[in-house]
């Protein structure tokens, strides 16, 4: 019985560490893009990929708000 309390302990308190250690975390996202031999210039590549980042947070902010959670990207 002391054995398992101890275990859970442990446990309990490497969980606390984790939640700490990921509620600090930066999370940041970026796109990757390989050009192709033969593709347009990466100016516009560039545009054409930020004009869909834009997109898809719109999307899905207002899928959000549509579902009742507020307009959150």
């Amino acid at each position: 019985m002391r054995h398992m309390k101890r275990l859970t302990f442990i446990a309990m308190l490497l969980l606390a560490i984790l939640f700490v250690n990921t509620s600090f975390a930066e999370f940041i996202v970026k796109t990757i893009y390989f050009q192709p031999a033969g593709a347009p210039a990466l100016a516009d590549v560039q545009e054409k990929i930020s004009k869909l980042s834009i997109d898809s947070q719109q999307l899905y902010a207002s899928e959000m708000d549509r579902h009742g959670f507020g307009e959150k990207t």
